[in-house]
């Protein structure tokens, strides 16, 4: 069966679930056997289809375990019936052929070297460059080498061969959705290439405009024009959730933290960090050392408590010296 077919009969598949969803026993009854086997069909359904998808299912499952409060696992259960019939009406006007091209033609095999950052192209219309810009920012100050055209573009340069050339040496490809996006040709384009290419795609929807066209079947971080801070920290949680790109960013990560000036810079940058379950014991090394040697991080009420509960959870990654060293600081660091 070719590529595009499969994808064609999960799109059914999930029709078929969709229609017989029972949203009432979801919420009232999560724990009920037809409950739990809708979840994990379509969870499994989702993890075929499309990654992001998948985790942003993954991420409405959640609040619906028993324990939560009943308003909330309500809420929860209309959010999965419209994501997924959102999704649905998005696949079905989806074209999968491109997926029967042989896989040497579609993959994105950009290396990223030892000691080279993680590259992003910003997709965004001009007229947004102004906030854009400030994504850009904060996304370098992370150790993202990060690609805006009208930054980055020598007037003196032919700017669409640039731009392309920049398309395909980039890892992670990020629409900047707005009114403006959708009413841009060039953009469109963009999103075209870069979903050829296979490059890791998160569209980030401001005020309500979703992906479309190429990018159609993503799922976009919402965001408010007002919350751009909030919006990065949601793509590099996003970043993290690949495996190619996890470990990588965690390095820039910690050493960032450790260059870190103000305490809102480190509480941040530990609320990203503390949500990634594999380190290795040399990053985790580095992780406390850095935190033992600048003041806005240990001294940061928010830090403190993420790194409590990183020691918690990673009891055997745990260089007693560097616990004894941030110990030393006095500063209630009880986590023995």
């Amino acid at each position: 069966m070719k590529k595009s077919e499969e994808k064609k009969k999960l799109v059914e598949e999930l029709a078929e679930y969709h229609s017989s969803l029972n949203v009432k026993r979801l919420y009232n009854e999560p724990d009920h056997k037809t409950s739990k086997d809708w979840l994990a069909e379509v969870a499994a359904i989702f993890k075929n289809l499309d990654e992001t998808d998948f985790q942003r299912f993954i991420d409405l499952r959640k609040h619906l375990y028993p324990s939560i409060p009943f308003v909330t696992r309500k809420h929860a259960a209309e959010q999965i019936d419209g994501f997924v019939r959102d999704k649905l009406a998005a696949f079905k006007r989806y074209d999968f052929s491109h997926l029967d091209a042989p896989e040497e033609e579609t993959v994105d095999n950009t290396p990223i070297g030892e000691n080279k950052e993680i590259r992003i192209f910003l997709s965004y219309s001009s007229l947004n460059k102004v906030s854009v810009g400030k994504i850009k920012s904060w996304l370098a100050n992370l150790g993202f080498t990060v690609f805006l055209a009208h930054e980055d573009i020598e007037p003196s340069l032919e700017w669409q061969k640039e731009i392309i050339k920049n398309l395909e040496n980039c890892h992670i490809f990020i629409p900047i959705i707005t009114k403006e996006f959708t009413e841009s040709k060039w953009t469109d384009q963009e999103s075209g290439i870069a979903f050829i290419r296979k490059k890791l795609i998160i569209p980030v929807s401001v005020g309500g405009y979703n992906p479309h066209g190429f990018i159609g079947i993503y799922q976009g971080l919402s965001i408010g024009r007002d919350e751009l801070e909030k919006g990065c920290i949601r793509m590099v949680k996003t970043i993290i959730k690949n495996k190619k790109y996890a470990s990588k960013v965690i390095d820039q990560l910690i050493d960032s933290l450790g260059k870190s000036r103000t305490f809102a810079s480190s509480e941040w940058k530990t609320s990203i960090i503390s949500e990634y379950e594999s380190f290795t014991k040399e990053q985790f090394d580095l992780l406390l050392r850095t935190s033992a040697e600048n003041n806005q991080v240990y001294v940061a009420a928010g830090v403190r408590e993420d790194l409590k509960k990183l020691i918690k959870e990673h009891k055997n990654l745990v260089d007693s010296k560097l616990l004894k060293k941030l110990n030393d600081k006095d500063l209630d660091f009880s986590f023995g």
